[in-house]
């Protein structure tokens, strides 16, 4: 199929998940790999989930966020950091929403997210350097 070779291709993950707090996975795209180190397989075979590469420090503002987009029914867009299976700290942004049945009745959770360690590690760079020169600013201004 087409669609799903265009899928496996992104350079991130597409899933579907439960809405439960180990995000059990339904369906993973082929950059699961890349982006975990983690098989996809492993996840679907419940051996590992989502929920245990999340931080601990960030696992409930992840919980929190998605789960306030779901009550509005509204898409989310949230940062936040995971662990490689190499042990290296990656920071994710994703992007997902809620899929409902003909009830109205929550079915699952469908989304993308992709690593922007770079942009991030530059953005905290910039910063700590504004922060540097944050005194001969105010030097300037008197």
């Amino acid at each position: 199929m087409k669609l799903n070779s265009s899928i496996n291709n992104l350079p991130g993950l597409f899933y579907r998940t439960k809405n439960d707090k180990n995000w059990t996975a339904e369906f993973l795209s082929d950059g699961c790999f890349n982006l975990t180190g983690y098989r996809s397989e492993e996840f679907l075979n419940k051996e590992v989930h989502l929920g245990q590469i999340i931080l601990d420090s960030d696992k409930d503002a992840v919980w929190n966020s998605v789960q306030e987009a779901l009550a509005k029914r509204v898409a989310f867009n949230i940062e936040y950091r995971i662990k490689h299976k190499n042990g290296s700290i990656l920071y994710i942004w994703e992007q997902g929403q809620g899929i409902y049945d003909e009830k109205n009745k929550l079915k699952a959770v469908e989304g993308f997210f992709q690593d922007i360690s770079h942009q991030k590690e530059t953005e905290l760079r910039l910063r700590a350097e504004q922060e540097k020169i944050k005194p001969y600013w105010k030097l300037s201004l008197t």
